[in-house]
């Protein structure tokens, strides 16, 4: 039995603080990424929000430059 999570069962857009426990940094180191642009994210009114694409993306963006 696989009891891992579907991916139907993930939300499509993350909080900062949901996008920063899931890539292990704090915060506002998030809201640092975001503000620099290197962390892709979306407004929504006034709130922003992170797509596991834009994560993937930077994930992509550090392993390319080390």
């Amino acid at each position: 039995i696989n009891k891992g999570v579907c991916m139907s069962e993930l939300p499509m857009l993350f909080t900062p603080v949901q996008a920063a426990k899931i890539m292990g940094v704090s915060r506002s180191h998030v809201y640092v990424l975001m503000n620099q642009g290197r962390l892709s994210s979306v407004n929504i009114g006034r709130c922003r929000r992170i797509t596991v694409d834009q994560m993937k993306a930077f994930i992509a963006s550090l392993t390319a430059t080390a």
